[in-house]
This record gives structure tokens, C-alpha cells and sequence, in this order.
């Protein structure tokens, strides 16, 4: 370096004391931010636990009353009362609530029986915000309030109000009923809900269903506990701070709080801020928004004079801090670059050589895991080929082997045996005959719907028609087994374009199943109604028939295989009878139909089998589909 660059002017050195003091200046300031900075978020983490803590008692109450609900099968405001007040005590706690969900059509019923039950004169379903009483087909669902605290003279008007009508609740509604989860609703301005919500979803039963299509159907009524926002979080004096709590369903804070004492615009020294979601209540659908504001002080003024005279005194050492300084980072960089270079090429080298071990790695496992679901599969089916072979066999031969048994008593015996004996000996092969031909139809009946050579004759037809004739059929059989068979009624249109004799043919099989494994005295049950059905991606109109016994029921990880071809229930292997090749063709009818076959286990006990047909047939997409 030439020695002239040791030696620069007054002015530079002056300009490089002001750029020193200037950046001490800076790093004072930074510092005061980083300890401020610090500061609030400590006091952020105090506020998001304290509004967490009170959020979650919220939501321990509503889950707490409403698992009470769940279970109790009448209301009554005294242990409403007793079990509410606890979750009362809390400041930020106003009210709780019951509202029970009433069909449109059970409404009158409904308002005569808590005349009966609550002593409630005159009471009736009203409009939430104007209390008026509402008028016929309104609502299809109506939630109104029957159960509240605390009781007073001033909040009893809120009895019967419905909180279906307040339309920008609606959607908070209908989700939480889909979703069997607690929700927080806030109302706006020109909303009948003017503060916090948090409502939970009562459902009939121990345990809230799984599917959504169950949580509509068996909705019990709604929990609700109103928030009083303004006592939720508390905040001190001298802390300069301005706390929101936010939502996305919500356009403007549901809650906000700000301290007493903000400081004017100009004495505003820096303005933090800080947004957290709050985990662990309300389905992390919340969100805190923080703000402080930091003002002027006599330390912070003192240390900044201080960060200025130091840059000052430093002026005259600045010429030759800076060129070694200069000279450092120059080689510094040199010799990083160097390095930086090396670390990438081997760092390349090792991604390349990693990413072939992946593949390979990726490819043993799928290899592994393919040759062991086909070894799986293999042996599930050629176990299930040798059961069947060994079922076949013996239904063959056991009416096979009473043919030529009772033949060779009739040969042998003509000349000496009454008629009345030869009657019998021509009534077991005749009834052995018939054994050998309905086995014999059940095999070529699967083997031409599996090759599609089947050909179906839809016509107009009533589904409920059909199965009522199916009853009438095994009248005989249900008398034998002691076993009554309730074909339940139903006000729904059930006509539709079907192959009666085929569906028919389901419907017996089914039928005959649930009498054979439904134990004496028991009942089967038949309904039939309208539903929906998807396909190729698109719904359209079906019947579902469905037969509900009280048998032993069918293990949970055979539901999925029943209707696969040699395969029985391990629960009616033995002792039961059949070939199995019942549900089989079942399976394959309703499939031909473009329809869907399906069982699933009661609650107590038995199973369920139902299937969907579609009103109009579309018996090409469904060979479409089959061809695919």
C-alpha cells in the first residue's frame, strides 16, 4: 500500500468521525430497541398464557356442560344451575345456555311439552333479535333457548328465542354441527350477537358421531356461554399498550383492549408489534394481536449523548483503524471465497452421491413391499380357494349322495314297499334334486354376471312392493325360527326402474341371512327410502333398502371382504351352512343395477346390510365401468 494513503485530509477525517458517531448513534438506538423489544415480548407472553388460560376455561366449560347434555335425557334447570354456576364464578363468564335442536315439524309438540315439563306458560319459538314468534316454515331447524343462568326477572326474556334467525350465525352453526367442534361466533354491529360466543354441539348418543351425514341427522341441541370481551383481559396501567383479538371469520376485532395512559404522537419513541395465534383453544381459529408503545426518556436521551461524544474522541483514530481494518476483510474474503468454493463443490459431490442412495433405498422398500402384499394376497387366496372347494364339495355331494341313496332303496324295494314309502323315498330325491339345483343355479348365476352375460329387464317397479313380497315368501321359514320380520313404513315415493325378479333375489338372500342368524324371538327389520348416489362424479336419484337383524354381527376387519367371492364370515364358518356364494351374487346384481352394496355392525348388536340402486337404470355405464 502506498504511504500516502496513510496521511488523508482534515475534512476526511472529520467526515469519518461524523459516519463513527453517526453509527455508535445507531447501535445506542438498537440497543434501547433490543431492550424494549425484549421487554414487550415478555409482557406479550404474559398476556397470550393469561387470555390462553381464560379461553381454555371457556372451553372446559362448554365441553363439561355439554357432555352432561349429551347423556342426560331430560333438562332441568336446577341441575342446569348447578352444574353452570362453576363456570359462572369466572369474571369473564355472563351467561350459559341450553338450546335445544327442534325439527320445524316437531315444534308445537315441543312448545306444549315444556308447558308440561318447566311450568313454561304460553311458551313459544320466537325471533332472536326482535322476540316476535315465528311463523310456519321459517326454519327447518329451530334452536331456541330453554335452559339459562343466572335467572333473572330482566333476562327472561330471552327464553324460547332462536338462534337459527340471526342469519350471519347461521354458517357458524351449520359448522360446528359438521364438525363436532367448539366455536366462537361474534356478531357485528347490526347482529343480534353483540359479544363473544362460544358454542359446542350436543349430540343423542354417548359419543358424537363420525360421519358428518350423522352429525346432521342426530344433532341434540347447542351449548352457549356468552363472553363478556371486556373483563377477558385486563390490562395495567403504565404498560402503553393496545391488545386486539382477532379472527379470520371475523372482519373486525372480536375483542380490544387499550391501556389508560398513551402517549401523545410526539413523544412516541417506537411502536412494537406482535401477532400470535393462540394454540390449544378453539381450534387455533384465534389470533392476539399486540401493540406497544414506547415514548421518550431522560436515560434514553443521556446514553445517546453519550454514544456522540465517544465517536467524537475516536475521530483521530480512525485513519489507521480503517486501512488495517480494510487490509483484514480484503484477505478475510480472499481466503473465504477459497473456502466457500471448496465447501460447495464437496457439498455437490455429497448431495449426488445421497440422492442416488435414496432412490435405492426408496426402490428396495417399494420392491420388498410389493413382493409382500403379493404374497399376502396369494395365500389369503388360495385359502380362501380351498375353503371354498371343500364347502363346494360337500354341498354336491350331500344331496348327490341322498339321490342315489333313496333310488337304491326304491330299485331294491319296488315290489314289496307300500306306496306310501316309495312316496317318500320319490319325496327326498325330488327335495335333494331341488337342494342340487338351486346350488347349481347360484354357480351359473355368478358366472354370468362375472362374464356380463347377464342380461337385465328393468321395469317400473315399487321397491318396497318387492320387498314386501319377499316377506310374504318367507313367512314359513320365519315361523320355523321363531324370529318376527317388521317391514317399517314409509311416506317417500320408492318406485324405480329395476330387474324385479334379480332384486328380489338380493333381497331374499339378505333376508334369508338376518332370520338365520337373528336368535328366536328376536326381530328383523326392512326399510326402504329415497337417497343418493354418486356416479362417475356426479349424484343422482336412488332407492336404499336396508335389513337390520339381531344376530352375532360380523367381525369389524371382514366388513370390507364379505362379498368377495370364497369368503365367509369367520363368525358363520361353521355350524351355519351355505356356500358363501350368496352375498357374492348380491354384490354383483346390485352392481349390474350401476348400485352399491354394503354392511356395517349395530351399536348393540347385529348388522346392518343396505344397498343403492339409482331410479333410472344406467346399466351401460355400470358394463362401462366393469370393463374398466
Amino acid at each position: 500500500m502506498p504511504p500516502h494513503t496513510h496521511q488523508l485530509p482534515v475534512a476526511t477525517i472529520w467526515l469519518i468521525g461524523v459516519l463513527a458517531t453517526a453509527l455508535l448513534l445507531f447501535f445506542a438506538r438498537n440497543y434501547l430497541l433490543d431492550l424494549e423489544e425484549e421487554h414487550f415480548y415478555q409482557e406479550s407472553a404474559t398476556l397470550m398464557q393469561r387470555l390462553s388460560g381464560n379461553l381454555f376455561s371457556v372451553e372446559r366449560g362448554v365441553l363439561g356442560l355439554s357432555s352432561f347434555l349429551q347423556i342426560a335425557p331430560k333438562i332441568y334447570p336446577d341441575d342446569f344451575r348447578l352444574l353452570s354456576q362453576p363456570h359462572l364464578d369466572a369474571p369473564f363468564i355472563s351467561s350459559a345456555a341450553y338450546l335445544p335442536a327442534v325439527p320445524a315439524d316437531e315444534r308445537e309438540a315441543f312448545e306444549q311439552l315444556q308447558e308440561e315439563w318447566h311450568s313454561y306458560i304460553g311458551f313459544r319459538i320466537r325471533d332472536y333479535q326482535q322476540g316476535q314468534p315465528l311463523t310456519e316454515g321459517e326454519q327447518d331447524h329451530h334452536f331456541p333457548v330453554l335452559v339459562f343462568e343466572p335467572r333473572t326477572v330482566k333476562s327472561l326474556g330471552i327464553l324460547g328465542r332462536d338462534l337459527s334467525t340471526c342469519k350471519d350465525i347461521e354458517t357458524v352453526l351449520q359448522e360446528a354441527i359438521d364438525t363436532a367442534a367448539t366455536t366462537i361466533a361474534f356478531g357485528g354491529k347490526e347482529s343480534c350477537i353483540k359479544n363473544l360466543v362460544a358454542l359446542k354441539p350436543v349430540y343423542h348418543g354417548r359419543q358424537p358421531p363420525n360421519q358428518v351425514s350423522e352429525r346432521q341427522q342426530r344433532i341434540k341441541g347447542f351449548v352457549k356461554l356468552d363472553i363478556d370481551s371486556r373483563r377477558l383481559l385486563q390490562l395495567e396501567s403504565g404498560k402503553h399498550l393496545q391488545v386486539k383479538l382477532e379472527a379470520d371469520f371475523a372482519e373486525i376485532p372480536l375483542a380490544e383492549w387499550n391501556s389508560d395512559d398513551m402517549p401523545s404522537p410526539f413523544a412516541v419513541f417506537k411502536v412494537f408489534s406482535n401477532v400470535q395465534p393462540l394454540s390449544g383453544v378453539f381450534n387455533d381459529k384465534l389470533r392476539l394481536r399486540i401493540t406497544k408503545t414506547i415514548e421518550w426518556s431522560g436515560m434514553q436521551y443521556m446514553l445517546l449523548f453519550l454514544s456522540a461524544a465517544t465517536g467524537l474522541m475516536l475521530t483521530l483514530f480512525i485513519h489507521r483503524f480503517f486501512i488495517a481494518h480494510h487490509e483484514r476483510l480484503r484477505i478475510s474474503e480472499f481466503h473465504r471465497q477459497e473456502i466457500q468454493q471448496e465447501v460447495d463443490h464437496k457439498t455437490r459431490e455429497l448431495e449426488r452421491a445421497n440422492k442416488k442412495l435414496e432412490i435405492l433405498y426408496r426402490n428396495a422398500i417399494e420392491q420388498q413391499e410389493t413382493l409382500e402384499h403379493t404374497m399376502r394376497r396369494a395365500e389369503e387366496a388360495n385359502s380362501a380357494k380351498s375353503e371354498f372347494l371343500a364347502n363346494m364339495s360337500h354341498e354336491l355331494r350331500t344331496p348327490m349322495h341322498a339321490i342315489l341313496s333313496f333310488s337304491a332303496f326304491g330299485q331294491k324295494k319296488w315290489e314289496t314297499a307300500t306306496r306310501k314309502k316309495l312316496s317318500g323315498y320319490f319325496s327326498h330325491i325330488h327335495a335333494s334334486g331341488e337342494r342340487l339345483l338351486i346350488l347349481l343355479n347360484d354357480l351359473l348365476d355368478l358366472s354370468k354376471l362375472e362374464a356380463g352375460r347377464m342380461i337385465l329387464e328393468c321395469q317400473k317397479c315399487d321397491l318396497r312392493i318387492e320387498a314386501n313380497k319377499c316377506v310374504h315368501e318367507l313367512e314359513g321359514y320365519m315361523t320355523d325360527r321363531g324370529v318376527q320380520c317388521e317391514l317399517l313404513p314409509s311416506k317417500m315415493d320408492t318406485q324405480g326402474e329395476f330387474d324385479a325378479m334379480r332384486i328380489s333375489q338380493v333381497i331374499t338372500n339378505l333376508l334369508s341371512n338376518a332370520i338365520k342368524f337373528t336368535p328366536a324371538g328376536g326381530v328383523v327389520q326392512i326399510s326402504v327410502s329415497q337417497d343418493r348416489l354418486e356416479i362417475d362424479g356426479h349424484e343422482t336419484a336412488a332407492l336404499l333398502l336396508s335389513v337390520l337383524d339381531q344376530g352375532i354381527g360380523i367381525p369389524k376387519e371382514e366388513l370390507n371382504t364379505i362379498f368377495e367371492k370364497f369368503i365367509q364370515s369367520s363368525k358363520t364358518r361353521t355350524g351355519a351352512g351355505g356356500t358363501g356364494l350368496g352375498l357374492a351374487i348380491s354384490k354383483e346384481i346390485i352392481e349390474a343395477h350401476a348400485g352399491r352394496i354394503w354392511v356395517e355392525n349395530n351399536l348393540e348388536q347385529g348388522a346392518q346390510f343396505h344397498f343403492l340402486i339409482p331410479v333410472t337404470p344406467l346399466i351401460q355405464s355400470a358394463a362401462e365401468n366393469r370393463a374398466q
